[in-house]
């Protein structure tokens, strides 16, 4: 276990997945041929270690999705469907969705990943449903990490949630359901 614990630290320094696979698998290779019982153990470690940095990698690549390319770029229009209840506050609602497509202006391109959309309450009170396909227009954002020692780490808290980016937006459309 500690190896594997070892090995998703080392994943998440170290982005490539593909060169902890590579080395695995010659681990992998020296354990099978080798002849000495403490070499084995070593590589046995290596293995696990390698293993634990390559599922980190795939792991938080499914996670993350492609929407992360488009922070900062300006204006765009994401398109996606509400996939947790919107957390509804007296100044604020927010939704969580899981982006589907990306309007550029001049093309449309399909992209994957979480965003946490926060929004003005609407005059009338309408408030978007689990399961609506929305069309917003907004600035994607990085969630802001850890600010203080010690401190609260938003970017962290999100990320588990499986969000990565966060966009605020007072244009907001129902398309679907």
């Amino acid at each position: 276990i500690i190896f594997f614990v070892l090995g998703i630290l080392g994943g998440s320094i170290i982005k490539s997945s593909f060169i902890f696979l590579i080395i695995g698998i010659v681990s992998l290779f020296c354990l099978v041929i080798g002849k000495n019982f403490n070499k084995k153990k070593l590589f046995l470690g290596f293995v696990i270690f390698f293993l634990g940095a390559f599922y980190f990698g795939l792991w938080t690549k499914n996670v993350m999705g492609n929407v992360h390319k488009y922070v900062d770029s300006g204006q765009i229009t994401v398109i996606g469907y509400i996939y947790r209840a919107p957390n509804i506050k007296q100044n604020k609602v927010v939704y969580d969705v899981k982006t589907l497509y990306i309007d550029k202006g001049s093309k449309i391109e399909k992209i994957k990943g979480n965003v946490r959309i926060s929004t003005l309450p609407d005059k009338k009170g309408k408030i978007y449903s689990l399961g609506d396909v929305i069309k917003i227009k907004g600035k994607l954002k990085m969630p802001k990490g850890k600010r203080n020692f010690g401190g609260f780490d938003y970017r962290a808290y999100l990320f588990q949630k499986g969000i990565t980016t966060t966009m605020f937006s007072r244009e907001i459309k129902k398309i679907g359901t």
